[in-house]
């Protein structure tokens, strides 16, 4: 059976693509000019950097220097994807290595899911550019970056793959390791939400019993990481109390807002702008109602937490997780009007990835 399914095109065609993208990720950050002068500590950066020290030597708050009353440290970024990477340094593997790898093959994992999810429900052809369609996106390349996108999506997709499936108690520890890889993990929540109360009739006990509590586990799962945070630093809510100085701008708004602010204030070369307005046009140009609702509801959620949160800063990298995007991106092949866009999607994504992401990445100006 493993045999088969090998040389099937459920795993060929997602592996394919994986690999283009990470040789292109490779060889890209080798020429060109770049700040960094070999491939893992270009991986590593700007937040990156606070994901192997929480892997490395745990949580740590301190003064800043440039203000004592101020609040520093790595407290501000969530703990399972350098809790797996600790576990994996157990075996001896360095932590910088441990946070690549999961990276690289939790992407290859969601690319395997998206693939089949889409297969089943939109066809073949749309499961193909999906995933062509996410790894033009121009800022793909983060998936493959000590960042915790890659492992966030596959327990995204895992979720909602059994979801549809067979509502596996399994849902409920995945839900709860999703609510902690990432602030944004908590859309789930709507999704299973959603699904819940649209279904609630044809779902037996068990299947419900299974989606409440996976609900549930999100509130667990923060409740326990705060927990932490008051037994070691004697602050509960010390993971908020940090994002509320001034530097974050983080303040409860309207997510339409957020974006009337960035495109009348920031600069139309800023990569946030280019991004926002990207998404902007792309999806109403790309929208396909047949996409199951919790797959939009998933998608818009994750759209919309950044600017809701008041700000649009590394927006370009914080809805890479949207997947249904893509999806949404890649259905339009059978579509009779919207599979001419395709082409420009994909000269545009992969202009924007080189001229604008990529090469800013590459001399660490990009956060």
């Amino acid at each position: 059976m493993i045999k088969s399914y090998i040389k099937s095109k459920s795993f060929l065609i997602p592996t394919g693509i994986w690999l283009l993208l990470l040789i292109a990720v490779i060889v890209g950050l080798k020429i060109g000019q770049s700040r960094y002068d070999s491939i893992v500590p270009a991986m590593i950066i700007w937040d990156a950097e606070h994901y192997f020290s929480i892997a490395s030597d745990g949580y740590e708050v301190f003064p800043c220097d440039w203000n004592p009353e101020a609040i520093c440290g790595n407290v501000g970024w969530f703990p399972f994807y350098p809790m797996v990477a600790k576990i994996i340094g157990w075996a001896g593997v360095d932590h910088r290595y441990g946070l690549l790898g999961i990276s690289w093959l939790s992407l290859l994992g969601a690319m395997l899911i998206i693939y089949r999810m889409v297969a089943d429900r939109l066809g073949e052809r749309s499961a193909l550019y999906s995933l062509i369609a996410l790894a033009a996106f121009p800022s793909s390349f983060f998936f493959l970056t000590a960042f915790p996108y890659a492992l966030y999506l596959l327990l995204a997709v895992t979720i909602l793959y059994l979801l549809e499936k067979n509502r596996s108690w399994l849902m409920i520890p995945l839900t709860g390791f999703l609510t902690v890889t990432y602030p944004s993990g908590a859309v789930i929540g709507f999704v299973l939400l959603y699904y819940l109360l649209s279904n609630y009739r044809k779902l037996r006990p068990g299947e419900r019993i299974v989606v409440v509590s996976s609900i549930g586990a999100i509130g667990a799962a923060m409740f326990i990481y705060f927990a932490y945070y008051w037994m070691t630093f004697d602050n509960f809510f010390l993971y908020t109390s940090i994002h509320a100085q001034y530097y974050y701008s983080h303040q409860i708004m309207l997510p339409f807002v957020t974006f009337y602010r960035v495109l009348t204030e920031m600069s139309i070369s800023s990569p946030v702008y280019v991004m926002v307005l990207f998404v902007l046009i792309t999806i109403p140009l790309m929208y396909n109602r047949r996409l199951p609702v919790s797959w939009q509801v998933f998608m818009f959620g994750i759209l919309l937490f950044t600017p809701t949160m008041g700000t649009c800063d590394c927006y370009y990298r914080h809805i890479v997780i949207a997947f249904p995007m893509f999806i949404m991106i890649g259905s339009a092949i059978e579509s009779k009007w919207r599979r001419y866009l395709l082409i420009p999607y994909g000269l545009v994504s992969l202009y924007l990835a080189w001229d604008v992401y990529f090469t800013t990445y590459k001399i660490g100006q990009l956060m």
